[in-house]
């Protein structure tokens, strides 16, 4: 991986990484204080929510950002492959999701934790939900990548929402599936081997692609 590629891209993108964490925080804490006894099952999933959001725009924000500066254009002008920018499009965008996932959803964990609170989530799930993140984030980038990222961002959002909507639906939906206890073991490693895969995919399809007409 090209370490100068990778830490172009995360001081590139760190402001805005700061400014959607300070949002993030300021929108879950602020409801958290406002409503009593809320349950720190709603707060979390919350959290995840916003975090899932998040890591969208991120994802999109590493490549749209290039085509709106011609900064793609440049860099494939560069004694560097496109193995190697992707890569660190894929690592930058791991680094920034997963840091504003732990810091908005640790931040979340404790402040339920000094509130007192008895129904927290257990380590697997926390480990399942970062997992998701990096996913998410993962497969986002590919499509901004490999498609027009102004245009391609219609193509997931839907799926966002969707997203969204079964981790807050999670537990009602778990009950109408008679076979997802076995499939629940082994979720944390489909979702650990997707991220890479995703990467190795996108790699593959954009080293035989032809230069977006916006790039040239």
């Amino acid at each position: 991986m090209n370490s100068i590629l990778l830490k172009k891209d995360l001081r590139h993108h760190a402001g805005e990484l700061l400014f959607v964490m300070a949002c993030e925080l300021g929108l879950v804490l602020s409801l958290g204080a406002q409503i009593d006894n809320l349950n720190p099952q709603v707060l979390l999933t919350l959290a995840f929510g916003i975090s899932f959001i998040a890591g969208f725009v991120l994802s999109f924000r590493m490549v749209a950002s290039e085509d709106g500066a011609t900064g793609m254009a440049f860099l494939l002008s560069l004694p560097v492959t496109r193995r190697e920018i992707v890569v660190a499009k894929f690592a930058a965008t791991w680094l920034l999701s997963l840091t504003n996932f732990l810091v908005v959803w640790g931040s979340v964990l404790l402040y339920c934790l000094a509130r007192e609170d008895s129904d927290m989530p257990d380590v697997d799930n926390i480990v399942t939900f970062v997992l998701l993140q990096l996913f998410s984030s993962s497969f986002y980038l590919s499509c901004a990548i490999l498609f027009n990222s102004s245009r391609a961002i219609w193509l997931p959002f839907p799926l966002l929402v969707v997203g969204i909507n079964l981790a807050v639906n999670w537990s009602r939906i778990a009950a109408h599936l008679p076979g997802l206890p076995a499939v629940l073991p082994v979720l944390p490693l489909l979702l650990a081997a997707a991220s890479p895969a995703l990467l190795w995919l996108t790699v593959r399809v954009f080293e035989r692609s032809p230069v977006r007409h916006e790039w040239s």
